[in-house]
């Protein structure tokens, strides 16, 4: 999740944004993982712009790995 994040965002980051990200990859990862998934509110020294941007980021991705819902799928007789 991390590595796909990473690959399609940080080159947008600027200096405070890369900080912050590097910050939160101190955390220990089922916290993180807990703030991303939305299990629990993070701490306010972790509750900034990047983690919202990451949590965007795995909603997204989520929502374009939705399994195919066999009944929706057109038949031809």
């Amino acid at each position: 999740m991390l590595g796909s994040f990473a690959d399609t965002c940080l080159a947008g980051f600027d200096r405070g944004q890369l900080e912050r990200f590097e910050s939160l990859l101190d955390c220990s990862d089922p916290d993180l993982f807990d703030w991303i998934l939305g299990g629990s509110e993070p701490p306010i020294e972790h509750d900034h712009e990047v983690l919202r941007i990451l949590r965007a980021f795995w909603v997204r991705r989520k929502r374009a790995r939705r399994p195919i819902d066999p009944s929706r799928i057109p038949t031809t007789p």
